[in-house]
């Protein structure tokens, strides 16, 4: 339940019956993914980003990209001509795994300065073997015994900062996906499923 003081603040009562001050999400200019806006059309976006895109397909456009230092894919999905996620997946090869939990905190932090405090951070352990040993939790990512995730909210989108893997390989990704857009995409899984019923 939220209300508002007094003094103007906006607070939340939480389960226990406490109270907590209710930050209002950042604003960012032209949200959105990259320099595309949300709803942008697959044009739109060609015509904004450099260079052919490596993947064009109904409903996806990829392209080889630099993220600060990092290498990337990003990804941007469409659902009927219009933008509704975008994602950088981190291509980078390390021989030290451990790496990708330092590149996950630099993105966090950097994250966190744009789009405030986080709404979500979960760390998940599988498997304990070597949650004890530090230096270990990059092979544990690369098993699937550790992932990481977390969530940041802005007006109009939803960004998720995800590190996981699987087979001895390791996904680092950032996942931008418009508020705006919910219920299209909600319609569209919902047609696909009913289409192969």
């Amino acid at each position: 339940m939220r209300a508002v003081t007094d003094s103007g603040k906006v607070v939340d009562l939480n389960s226990n019956g406490t109270w907590s001050t209710f930050e209002t999400p950042p604003s960012v200019a032209n949200e959105g993914f990259r320099k595309a806006s949300w709803g942008s059309s697959m044009g739109q976006v060609q015509s904004i980003e450099t260079g052919d895109p490596r993947l064009s397909e109904s409903g996806y456009l990829d392209f080889e990209v630099k993220l600060g230092e990092l290498n990337c894919l990003a990804v941007y999905i469409f659902i009927d001509d219009q933008l509704v996620r975008g994602k950088y997946v981190v291509n980078d090869t390390t021989a030290n795994n451990n790496t990708y939990l330092t590149k996950f905190d630099e993105l966090s932090a950097n994250l966190t300065k744009k789009y405030g405090t986080p709404v979500e951070q979960n760390t998940y352990w599988s498997n304990d073997l070597y949650q004890d040993d530090p230096q270990q939790w990059g092979m544990a990512v690369s098993i699937d015994h550790l992932s990481k995730f977390t969530k940041w909210n802005a007006r109009e989108s939803s960004i998720l900062l995800s590190l996981f893997g699987d087979n001895y390989e390791i996904d680092l990704s950032i996942e931008y996906s418009s508020n705006l857009h919910q219920g299209l995409e909600k319609a569209f899984r919902e047609s696909a499923i009913i289409e192969d019923l």
